[in-house]
């Protein structure tokens, strides 16, 4: 049974995430807010994203200076960790680390 635990753990949240970890980002969220998970991971591929032909990019704009914007963001748990983003397929993007600035402020 432990087995199948650890094996359903590694596929959502990937290798390297405990379930330590896993509950103090938890916490974290619910204490403060989305903009504390680690990522974002978005499943848009070349023929469902904004532009079409091109896998999501945040920093591809349009002539006309418009950013990308993801049409399918991956449920909030694949935002924990690189592996568990691409474990569904989708490309993982790091957020601006708000837990390490708050204790450096």
């Amino acid at each position: 049974a432990m087995h199948s635990c650890d094996m359903s753990m590694s596929l959502l949240l990937g290798s390297i995430i405990s379930v330590g970890t896993l509950r103090t980002i938890a916490s974290l969220i619910n204490e403060r807010g989305p903009e504390y998970m680690p990522g974002t991971c978005c499943l848009d591929t070349a023929t469902t994203s904004h532009f079409f032909g091109y896998r999501y990019d945040p920093k591809l704009e349009d002539s006309t200076g418009r950013k990308m914007t993801c049409q399918d963001q991956g449920p909030w748990h694949l935002g924990i960790s690189e592996e568990a983003c691409e474990n569904a397929g989708g490309k993982w993007y790091r957020t601006p680390c708000i837990t390490l600035q708050s204790c450096i402020n």
